[in-house]
This record gives structure tokens, C-alpha cells and sequence, in this order.
């Protein structure tokens, strides 16, 4: 079992802005829009292939924003919201392919 505190979240936030601004990247912004996701419920399962489905990077961002208008996250879809904007970000800075 693995663990990790909200105080050791919230310092590695920090540090990834902290990179962010140090690389001078003040915009995101991105050339495609969906991707593959494999829901969370089907990622320990390896018994079966899992069934992917389609994301989209700019419903993601829209969401986003709203959050950042409204000054609150109501739904931890959120955080899978911003887990697929720092993995296009990842890509675009440090491309796998």
C-alpha cells in the first residue's frame, strides 16, 4: 500500500508551478483535443483488457475554467481534469514519441 499526505500534495503543486515558471511556459496550449483514458475503475484490473474511452482536452479545460470562476471544485472529476492537463503538458515539453 502506498500513501501521501495533503501536506506532501500540496508542496509537490507547488514545486510543478515552480517548474512551470521557471521554463518560462506561461501558456498551455494544445493541437489536439481527444485522447484515450482507461477509467479508474478498470486500472487495477488486469485480468481483463480494459475498455478505453474518449476524453477531450478542451471540455477538460472549459471545466477548468469554471472552477477557477465559480473559486471552487465541486467534483473530483477535477482532478482527472488536471491530471490530463498536466499530461498534455508533460508531452508537449518532453514528448515520448
Amino acid at each position: 500500500m502506498s500513501d501521501i499526505s495533503i501536506n506532501e500534495i500540496e508542496i509537490i503543486f507547488k514545486l510543478v508551478i515552480e517548474k512551470l515558471k521557471r521554463d518560462d511556459l506561461v501558456n498551455a496550449e494544445f493541437n489536439t483535443d481527444e485522447y484515450w483514458i482507461i477509467t479508474a475503475d478498470e486500472w487495477g484490473n488486469f485480468k481483463d483488457i480494459p475498455k478505453p474511452v474518449v476524453g477531450s482536452i478542451k471540455e477538460d479545460v472549459e471545466y477548468l475554467k469554471e472552477a477557477i470562476e465559480e473559486k471552487a471544485i465541486y467534483s473530483y472529476n477535477d482532478f482527472d481534469r488536471l491530471a490530463t492537463v498536466l499530461r498534455a503538458i508533460s508531452q508537449i515539453q518532453a514528448p515520448i514519441s
